[in-house]
């Protein structure tokens, strides 16, 4: 289910061009440099355009998103972002579309969303949300201390709480309480959209720990399983729980769960990400360059 709001209106797409013989439609929206990441569109705002493009392509309110891909194949540049999907097959229930995604002429991913219509089955869930201090108004105070830790202008549009940070190293995991920035308008209700953009933006597990130095880290996949898409949240924050289980030969993989304020889990995700040693002053030189004309 997705909702009108900020982030709604921030990856909404437009179709374009519809070409029946190859059954091959085309989407597009310009992008800001304010959901600008280290190199590129940060993920996390890439994957809801995506969303957008193919919720419009299935267009079948009942159908609803059960799963979604991507394989990053370069940064994305701030742009024209054109989205070419397909629906490789449209079952009773179920609808599979494959995508690609360019900047330019340039492409820049690929990937595979499923949709799906409720079904009658055993229902159960072997999981329990992360401990963690009940979400309260007074933690205002002190929502933007996650990002003030990063100068990525992607970081401004959300608020994140991080609960106790030496489990980062301890076990390699982070919880934090995650909502849209209240400073934009339209922001009260959390829908699917976001909850694949809170599935990138806490920050990495590997930048916690104390023991790496300064790393930069690209991710190379992502798949998202949604569990509840018909949930959405009013005026409240979700709860991420991220970690890491290995991180071997300069790649990291990342594990993502997202729970309401009732521990009703929302989502699920995997990534994995490359690594590499950075001199941090000259990331931000080259940031500062990519956003000089965007």
């Amino acid at each position: 289910m997705l909702t009108d709001g900020y982030l709604f209106d921030e990856t909404k797409v437009e179709k374009v061009s519809q070409d029946d013989a190859k059954g091959i439609s085309v989407y597009e929206r310009t992008t800001h440099k304010r959901w600008f990441g280290a190199v590129g569109l940060f993920g996390g705002y890439v994957l809801p355009i995506v969303l957008q493009a193919l919720t419009a392509e299935v267009d079948d309110p009942l159908r609803l998103p059960r799963s979604l891909s991507a394989h990053f194949l370069r940064p994305y540049p701030v742009g024209t972002f054109r989205i070419e999907t397909k629906i490789e097959r449209a079952g009773s229930s179920v609808s599979v579309l494959s995508y690609k995604t360019f900047v330019g002429d340039e492409l820049c991913g690929l990937g595979i969303g499923t949709f799906g219509k409720n079904r009658e089955a055993q229902e159960w869930e072997h999981i329990e949300p992360p401990p963690a201090k009940l979400y309260d108004r007074s933690f205002d105070e002190t929502a933007k201390r996650a990002t003030e830790e990063h100068s990525l202008l992607c970081l401004e549009n959300f608020e994140i709480w991080v609960e106790d940070e030496k489990i980062a190293k301890e076990k390699s995991e982070l919880v934090a309480w995650v909502r849209m920035n209240q400073e934009f308008e339209n922001v009260k209700t959390l829908d699917n959209l976001f909850y694949l953009a809170a599935a990138d933006v806490v920050p990495p597990v590997i930048t916690k720990r104390g023991d790496i130095g300064s790393h930069f880290m690209g991710t190379m996949d992502f798949m998202a399983y949604f569990r509840r898409p018909d949930i959405l949240l009013k005026d409240e924050p979700a709860l991420v729980r991220i970690y890491s289980a290995s991180s071997k030969q300069g790649y990291v993989d990342e594990d993502c769960e997202i729970f309401s304020p009732a521990g009703e889990l929302l989502l699920q995700s995997r990534q994995m990400r490359f690594t590499q040693t950075v001199d941090q002053s000259q990331m931000n030189k080259k940031m500062k360059e990519k956003l000089k004309d965007a």
